[in-house]
Protein backbone atom coordinates (compact mmCIF):
# COMPACT_ATOMS: atom_id res chain seq x y z
CA UNK A 1 0.00 0.00 0.00
CA UNK A 2 1.53 3.27 -1.19
CA UNK A 3 0.41 6.30 0.81
CA UNK A 4 0.74 9.85 -0.46
CA UNK A 5 0.24 12.93 1.72
CA UNK A 6 -0.43 16.16 -0.18
CA UNK A 7 -0.17 19.52 1.55
CA UNK A 8 1.00 23.00 0.59
CA UNK A 9 3.76 22.90 3.19
CA UNK A 10 4.97 21.11 6.29
CA UNK A 11 4.47 24.45 8.06
CA UNK A 12 1.37 25.33 10.09
CA UNK A 13 -1.38 23.14 11.54
CA UNK A 14 -2.17 21.13 8.40
CA UNK A 15 1.51 20.71 7.59
CA UNK A 16 2.26 19.46 11.09
CA UNK A 17 -0.47 16.85 10.82
CA UNK A 18 0.66 15.66 7.38
CA UNK A 19 4.32 15.53 8.41
CA UNK A 20 3.59 13.71 11.68
CA UNK A 21 1.44 11.05 10.01
CA UNK A 22 3.98 10.58 7.22
CA UNK A 23 6.87 10.12 9.68
CA UNK A 24 4.90 7.67 11.81
CA UNK A 25 3.91 5.60 8.78
CA UNK A 26 7.54 5.40 7.70
CA UNK A 27 8.53 4.25 11.19
CA UNK A 28 5.85 1.55 11.02
CA UNK A 29 7.29 0.26 7.74
CA UNK A 30 4.69 1.68 5.34
CA UNK A 31 5.53 3.13 1.92
CA UNK A 32 4.60 6.74 2.66
CA UNK A 33 5.51 9.88 0.71
CA UNK A 34 4.93 13.55 1.52
CA UNK A 35 4.40 15.92 -1.43
CA UNK A 36 4.56 19.66 -0.68
CA UNK A 37 6.21 22.85 -1.87
CA UNK A 38 8.40 23.69 1.10
CA UNK A 39 8.80 23.74 4.87
CA UNK A 40 7.55 27.29 5.39
CA UNK A 41 4.61 29.49 4.50
CA UNK A 42 4.45 31.46 1.26
CA UNK A 43 5.19 34.82 2.86
CA UNK A 44 8.49 33.55 4.28
CA UNK A 45 9.98 33.28 0.77
CA UNK A 46 7.62 35.06 -1.65
CA UNK A 47 10.08 35.15 -4.57
CA UNK A 48 10.45 31.38 -4.70
CA UNK A 49 7.05 30.98 -6.38
CA UNK A 50 6.34 34.44 -7.84
CA UNK A 51 3.15 33.52 -9.74
CA UNK A 52 1.55 31.83 -6.75
CA UNK A 53 2.61 34.73 -4.53
CA UNK A 54 1.02 37.19 -6.96
CA UNK A 55 -2.23 35.23 -6.96
CA UNK A 56 -2.24 35.11 -3.15
CA UNK A 57 -1.70 38.87 -2.97
CA UNK A 58 -4.49 39.43 -5.48
CA UNK A 59 -6.80 37.19 -3.44
CA UNK A 60 -6.14 39.31 -0.39
CA UNK A 61 -6.16 42.82 -1.83
CA UNK A 62 -8.19 42.58 -5.07
CA UNK A 63 -10.70 39.77 -4.53
CA UNK A 64 -11.15 40.07 -0.78
CA UNK A 65 -12.55 43.11 0.96
CA UNK A 66 -10.17 45.18 3.03
CA UNK A 67 -12.23 44.35 6.11
CA UNK A 68 -12.10 40.60 5.38
CA UNK A 69 -11.00 38.90 8.62
CA UNK A 70 -10.17 35.57 6.97
CA UNK A 71 -7.78 34.23 4.37
CA UNK A 72 -9.52 33.87 1.01
CA UNK A 73 -8.32 31.50 -1.72
CA UNK A 74 -9.94 32.04 -5.10
CA UNK A 75 -7.45 32.97 -7.82
CA UNK A 76 -4.83 30.62 -6.41
CA UNK A 77 -7.35 27.77 -6.73
CA UNK A 78 -6.72 27.93 -10.48
CA UNK A 79 -3.02 27.24 -9.95
CA UNK A 80 -1.40 23.84 -9.49
CA UNK A 81 2.05 22.28 -9.65
CA UNK A 82 2.41 19.53 -12.25
CA UNK A 83 5.16 17.79 -10.28
CA UNK A 84 2.79 17.40 -7.33
CA UNK A 85 -0.37 16.66 -9.31
CA UNK A 86 1.42 13.95 -11.28
CA UNK A 87 2.02 12.00 -8.05
CA UNK A 88 -1.71 11.56 -7.36
CA UNK A 89 -2.06 8.58 -9.69
CA UNK A 90 1.13 6.94 -8.32
CA UNK A 91 -0.24 6.08 -4.87
CA UNK A 92 -2.95 3.77 -3.55
CA UNK A 93 -4.00 6.06 -0.70
CA UNK A 94 -4.39 9.74 -1.60
CA UNK A 95 -4.41 11.70 1.66
CA UNK A 96 -5.14 15.39 1.11
CA UNK A 97 -4.44 18.09 3.67
CA UNK A 98 -4.20 21.83 2.78
CA UNK A 99 -4.12 22.02 -1.04
CA UNK A 100 -5.11 25.53 -2.33
CA UNK A 101 -2.48 26.66 -4.83
CA UNK A 102 -0.86 23.26 -5.39
CA UNK A 103 -3.74 21.04 -6.56
CA UNK A 104 -6.88 22.18 -8.36
CA UNK A 105 -10.03 20.36 -7.32
CA UNK A 106 -10.50 19.27 -10.94
CA UNK A 107 -7.08 17.58 -10.87
CA UNK A 108 -8.43 15.01 -8.43
CA UNK A 109 -11.02 13.83 -10.91
CA UNK A 110 -8.60 13.76 -13.85
CA UNK A 111 -5.77 11.98 -12.03
CA UNK A 112 -7.75 9.47 -9.98
CA UNK A 113 -7.61 5.77 -10.86
CA UNK A 114 -10.02 3.01 -9.93
CA UNK A 115 -7.83 1.29 -7.30
CA UNK A 116 -7.34 4.41 -5.18
CA UNK A 117 -8.81 5.45 -1.87
CA UNK A 118 -9.13 9.15 -1.07
CA UNK A 119 -8.98 10.76 2.38
CA UNK A 120 -9.12 14.45 3.16
CA UNK A 121 -8.16 15.85 6.54
CA UNK A 122 -10.27 19.01 6.73
CA UNK A 123 -8.28 21.71 8.52
CA UNK A 124 -10.53 24.71 7.79
CA UNK A 125 -13.71 25.59 5.87
CA UNK A 126 -12.18 26.12 2.41
CA UNK A 127 -13.08 22.62 1.05
CA UNK A 128 -16.79 23.42 1.34
CA UNK A 129 -16.96 27.16 0.55
CA UNK A 130 -16.50 29.29 -2.53
CA UNK A 131 -13.13 30.42 -1.26
CA UNK A 132 -13.08 31.54 2.38
CA UNK A 133 -11.19 29.51 4.97
CA UNK A 134 -13.37 30.70 7.86
CA UNK A 135 -16.91 31.93 7.26
CA UNK A 136 -17.52 33.64 10.59
CA UNK A 137 -21.24 34.17 11.08
CA UNK A 138 -21.99 33.74 7.37
CA UNK A 139 -24.04 30.65 6.44
CA UNK A 140 -24.14 31.11 2.66
CA UNK A 141 -21.81 28.12 2.21
CA UNK A 142 -24.76 25.90 3.08
CA UNK A 143 -26.30 26.50 -0.35
CA UNK A 144 -24.27 28.37 -2.97
CA UNK A 145 -22.07 31.11 -1.44
CA UNK A 146 -24.25 33.66 -3.21
CA UNK A 147 -23.41 37.34 -2.62
CA UNK A 148 -20.30 36.42 -0.62
CA UNK A 149 -19.76 39.12 2.06
CA UNK A 150 -15.97 38.64 2.08
CA UNK A 151 -15.26 39.67 -1.53
CA UNK A 152 -15.60 42.81 -3.58
CA UNK A 153 -18.68 43.24 -5.75
CA UNK A 154 -17.05 42.30 -9.06
CA UNK A 155 -16.17 38.81 -7.80
CA UNK A 156 -19.45 37.77 -6.18
CA UNK A 157 -20.79 35.94 -9.25
CA UNK A 158 -17.44 34.24 -9.81
CA UNK A 159 -17.45 32.92 -6.24
CA UNK A 160 -20.83 31.30 -6.88
CA UNK A 161 -19.43 29.65 -10.01
CA UNK A 162 -16.39 28.48 -8.05
CA UNK A 163 -18.71 26.92 -5.47
CA UNK A 164 -20.59 25.06 -8.23
CA UNK A 165 -17.32 23.83 -9.78
CA UNK A 166 -16.12 22.51 -6.45
CA UNK A 167 -19.43 20.72 -5.93
CA UNK A 168 -19.26 19.18 -9.43
CA UNK A 169 -15.68 17.89 -9.17
CA UNK A 170 -15.96 16.56 -5.62
CA UNK A 171 -19.27 14.87 -6.40
CA UNK A 172 -17.27 12.54 -8.67
CA UNK A 173 -15.38 11.29 -5.58
CA UNK A 174 -18.36 11.18 -3.25
CA UNK A 175 -18.36 7.37 -2.93
CA UNK A 176 -14.57 7.04 -2.85
CA UNK A 177 -13.50 9.72 -0.40
CA UNK A 178 -13.59 9.73 3.39
CA UNK A 179 -13.47 13.07 5.16
CA UNK A 180 -11.51 13.30 8.41
CA UNK A 181 -12.35 16.11 10.82
CA UNK A 182 -10.25 17.02 13.88
CA UNK A 183 -13.38 18.04 15.81
CA UNK A 184 -17.15 17.64 15.86
CA UNK A 185 -17.32 21.42 15.52
CA UNK A 186 -15.89 21.51 11.98
CA UNK A 187 -17.65 18.27 11.00
CA UNK A 188 -21.01 19.87 11.82
CA UNK A 189 -20.12 22.89 9.67
CA UNK A 190 -19.18 20.67 6.72
CA UNK A 191 -22.33 18.57 7.02
CA UNK A 192 -24.38 21.76 6.77
CA UNK A 193 -22.82 22.50 3.37
CA UNK A 194 -24.17 21.47 -0.02
CA UNK A 195 -20.71 20.36 -1.14
CA UNK A 196 -19.79 17.85 1.59
CA UNK A 197 -23.09 17.00 3.27
CA UNK A 198 -23.33 13.45 1.86
CA UNK A 199 -19.70 12.36 2.24
CA UNK A 200 -18.67 9.60 4.63
CA UNK A 201 -16.76 11.15 7.52
CA UNK A 202 -15.00 10.37 10.79
CA UNK A 203 -13.61 12.50 13.61
CA UNK A 204 -9.95 11.91 14.45
CA UNK A 205 -8.04 14.49 16.48
CA UNK A 206 -4.76 15.93 15.27
CA UNK A 207 -1.51 14.41 16.54
CA UNK A 208 0.46 16.74 18.80
CA UNK A 209 4.17 16.44 19.42
CA UNK A 210 4.86 15.46 23.03
CA UNK A 211 7.50 18.08 23.73
CA UNK A 212 10.08 17.03 26.28
CA UNK A 213 13.32 18.68 25.13
CA UNK A 214 13.06 21.68 27.43
CA UNK A 215 14.78 21.54 30.81
CA UNK A 216 11.58 22.96 32.24
CA UNK A 217 9.45 20.06 31.03
CA UNK A 218 10.66 17.73 33.77
CA UNK A 219 10.18 20.24 36.57
CA UNK A 220 7.33 20.14 39.00
CA UNK A 221 4.64 22.78 38.53
CA UNK A 222 5.54 24.46 41.83
CA UNK A 223 9.22 24.70 40.86
CA UNK A 224 8.26 26.88 37.91
CA UNK A 225 5.33 28.66 39.56
CA UNK A 226 5.82 28.63 43.36
CA UNK A 227 2.57 28.18 45.34
CA UNK A 228 3.34 31.17 47.54
CA UNK A 229 3.22 33.40 44.46
CA UNK A 230 -0.19 35.08 44.69
CA UNK A 231 -0.33 36.20 41.05
CA UNK A 232 -1.68 34.43 37.97
CA UNK A 233 0.05 34.73 34.59
CA UNK A 234 -2.66 34.45 31.95
CA UNK A 235 -1.08 33.47 28.62
CA UNK A 236 -2.41 33.52 25.07
CA UNK A 237 -0.63 31.99 22.05
CA UNK A 238 -1.35 32.82 18.40
CA UNK A 239 0.78 32.81 15.26
CA UNK A 240 -0.72 36.21 14.38
CA UNK A 241 -2.01 38.14 17.39
CA UNK A 242 -3.74 40.66 15.12
CA UNK A 243 -5.91 38.01 13.43
CA UNK A 244 -9.50 38.94 14.25
CA UNK A 245 -10.78 35.44 14.87
CA UNK A 246 -8.25 35.00 17.69
CA UNK A 247 -10.15 37.68 19.65
CA UNK A 248 -7.02 39.09 21.30
CA UNK A 249 -8.52 42.57 21.21
CA UNK A 250 -11.44 41.26 23.23
CA UNK A 251 -9.03 40.08 25.92
CA UNK A 252 -7.18 43.42 25.91
CA UNK A 253 -10.43 45.36 26.17
CA UNK A 254 -11.51 43.19 29.09
CA UNK A 255 -8.12 43.66 30.77
CA UNK A 256 -8.24 47.43 30.49
CA UNK A 257 -11.66 47.44 32.14
CA UNK A 258 -10.47 45.45 35.15
CA UNK A 259 -6.80 46.42 35.29
CA UNK A 260 -7.11 48.47 38.46
CA UNK A 261 -8.83 45.60 40.27
CA UNK A 262 -6.63 42.78 39.02
CA UNK A 263 -3.17 44.27 38.43
CA UNK A 264 -1.72 43.06 41.73
CA UNK A 265 -2.92 39.50 41.16
CA UNK A 266 -2.98 38.94 37.38
CA UNK A 267 -0.74 39.70 34.40
CA UNK A 268 -1.16 38.99 30.68
CA UNK A 269 1.45 37.24 28.49
CA UNK A 270 0.84 37.33 24.71
CA UNK A 271 2.92 35.04 22.50
CA UNK A 272 2.96 35.60 18.74
CA UNK A 273 3.71 38.04 15.95
CA UNK A 274 2.03 41.36 15.10
CA UNK A 275 1.23 42.21 18.70
CA UNK A 276 2.49 45.80 18.68
CA UNK A 277 -1.05 47.05 19.45
CA UNK A 278 -0.72 45.60 22.96
CA UNK A 279 2.88 46.42 23.78
CA UNK A 280 2.07 49.65 25.61
CA UNK A 281 -0.83 48.24 27.61
CA UNK A 282 0.03 48.11 31.31
CA UNK A 283 0.35 44.64 32.73
CA UNK A 284 0.72 43.03 29.29
CA UNK A 285 3.92 41.44 27.99
CA UNK A 286 4.25 40.60 24.28
CA UNK A 287 6.79 38.01 23.07
CA UNK A 288 7.37 37.33 19.36
CA UNK A 289 9.73 35.35 17.14
CA UNK A 290 9.55 32.10 19.14
CA UNK A 291 9.79 29.14 16.76
CA UNK A 292 11.56 26.22 18.42
CA UNK A 293 9.37 23.79 20.34
CA UNK A 294 11.73 23.67 23.31
CA UNK A 295 11.43 27.44 23.68
CA UNK A 296 7.65 27.14 23.55
CA UNK A 297 7.91 24.68 26.42
CA UNK A 298 9.50 27.38 28.53
CA UNK A 299 6.88 29.90 27.45
CA UNK A 300 3.99 27.62 28.41
CA UNK A 301 5.72 26.87 31.70
CA UNK A 302 5.81 30.58 32.49
CA UNK A 303 2.01 30.66 32.43
CA UNK A 304 -0.34 29.83 35.26
CA UNK A 305 -3.28 29.51 32.89
CA UNK A 306 -3.53 29.45 29.12
CA UNK A 307 -6.49 31.17 27.48
CA UNK A 308 -7.99 31.08 24.00
CA UNK A 309 -10.97 33.25 23.10
CA UNK A 310 -11.21 32.08 19.50
CA UNK A 311 -14.58 30.79 18.31
CA UNK A 312 -13.49 29.38 14.95
CA UNK A 313 -10.60 27.03 15.64
CA UNK A 314 -11.05 23.60 14.06
CA UNK A 315 -8.93 21.88 16.71
CA UNK A 316 -6.91 23.75 19.33
CA UNK A 317 -3.16 23.08 19.29
CA UNK A 318 -2.34 25.60 22.02
CA UNK A 319 -4.90 23.97 24.34
CA UNK A 320 -3.15 20.60 24.03
CA UNK A 321 0.40 21.98 23.98
CA UNK A 322 -0.11 23.98 27.16
CA UNK A 323 -1.82 21.00 28.80
CA UNK A 324 1.18 18.81 28.00
CA UNK A 325 3.21 21.23 30.12
CA UNK A 326 0.73 20.92 32.98
CA UNK A 327 -0.92 24.26 32.21
CA UNK A 328 -4.74 24.13 32.06
CA UNK A 329 -6.65 26.27 29.57
CA UNK A 330 -9.62 28.59 29.58
CA UNK A 331 -11.73 28.60 26.40
CA UNK A 332 -15.17 29.43 25.11
CA UNK A 333 -17.98 26.88 25.06
CA UNK A 334 -19.48 25.59 21.78
CA UNK A 335 -16.13 25.62 19.97
CA UNK A 336 -13.75 22.92 18.78
CA UNK A 337 -11.46 23.83 21.67
CA UNK A 338 -14.14 23.19 24.26
CA UNK A 339 -14.25 19.57 23.02
CA UNK A 340 -10.75 19.19 24.44
CA UNK A 341 -11.53 20.63 27.87
CA UNK A 342 -13.57 19.11 30.69
CA UNK A 343 -14.68 22.07 32.78
CA UNK A 344 -12.95 22.24 36.17
CA UNK A 345 -11.29 18.88 35.47
CA UNK A 346 -8.74 19.47 32.68
CA UNK A 347 -9.40 23.18 32.18
CA UNK A 348 -12.11 25.79 32.35
CA UNK A 349 -14.95 26.67 29.97
CA UNK A 350 -16.70 30.04 29.86
CA UNK A 351 -19.62 31.27 27.77
CA UNK A 352 -18.61 34.92 27.51
CA UNK A 353 -15.75 37.23 28.48
CA UNK A 354 -17.70 38.61 31.45
CA UNK A 355 -17.28 35.22 33.16
CA UNK A 356 -13.49 35.50 33.13
CA UNK A 357 -13.10 37.80 36.15
CA UNK A 358 -15.29 35.67 38.47
CA UNK A 359 -13.36 32.58 37.35
CA UNK A 360 -9.98 34.16 38.11
CA UNK A 361 -11.31 35.38 41.46
CA UNK A 362 -12.30 31.78 42.22
CA UNK A 363 -8.91 30.38 41.18
CA UNK A 364 -6.55 32.94 42.73
CA UNK A 365 -6.56 31.38 46.21
CA UNK A 366 -6.63 27.83 44.78
CA UNK A 367 -3.22 27.31 43.20
CA UNK A 368 -3.28 23.66 44.25
CA UNK A 369 -6.50 23.20 42.27
CA UNK A 370 -4.95 24.81 39.18
CA UNK A 371 -2.04 22.41 39.60
CA UNK A 372 -4.27 19.33 39.81
CA UNK A 373 -6.28 20.51 36.81
CA UNK A 374 -3.08 20.90 34.81
CA UNK A 375 -1.91 17.42 35.78
CA UNK A 376 -5.25 15.99 34.66
CA UNK A 377 -4.87 17.78 31.32
CA UNK A 378 -1.33 16.46 30.88
CA UNK A 379 -2.41 12.86 31.48
CA UNK A 380 -5.40 13.14 29.15
CA UNK A 381 -3.53 14.77 26.29
CA UNK A 382 -0.52 12.45 26.48
CA UNK A 383 -2.90 9.51 26.20
CA UNK A 384 -5.19 10.81 23.46
CA UNK A 385 -3.12 12.99 21.13
CA UNK A 386 0.26 11.30 20.74
CA UNK A 387 1.66 10.57 17.29
CA UNK A 388 1.25 6.83 17.81
CA UNK A 389 -2.35 7.03 19.08
CA UNK A 390 -3.54 9.20 16.19
CA UNK A 391 -1.27 7.48 13.67
CA UNK A 392 -2.78 4.07 14.42
CA UNK A 393 -6.29 5.47 14.01
CA UNK A 394 -5.42 6.68 10.52
CA UNK A 395 -3.84 3.36 9.56
CA UNK A 396 -6.97 1.56 10.72
CA UNK A 397 -9.05 3.97 8.66
CA UNK A 398 -6.99 3.34 5.51
CA UNK A 399 -7.44 -0.41 5.75
CA UNK A 400 -11.10 -0.46 6.86
CA UNK A 401 -12.49 2.02 4.32
CA UNK A 402 -13.98 0.49 1.18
Amino acid sequence: MKIGHFSFSSFGGAGKVASSLHQYQLEKGFDSSFFSLNTENLSSNPLRYPLLTSLAIADKYVVGKKSNPSMFSFLRNRHSFKRIVSKISDVDVVHLHWIPGIIKIGDLQIRSVRRQKFFWSIHDMWPFTGGCHYAGSCTKFQEKCSSCPQVNFGFKTQIEKEFDKKFFHLNFLRNRMTLVFPSKFIEKKAKESKILSDFHSVVIANPVKIMSQSTLSSKNYFEVRPPNNNSIVLGLVAGDLSEKRKNVLELISWWQRYFNELQSNVSILLIGNNGSFAQRVKGVTVMSGIKESENMNEVYSAMSLHISLSREETFGYSIVESGLMGVPSICYSHTAQSELVSDHETGFVINKIDELKPLLTELLPRKDFIYRTGINAKKKYELNFSQSTIGDKYLDLYTSST
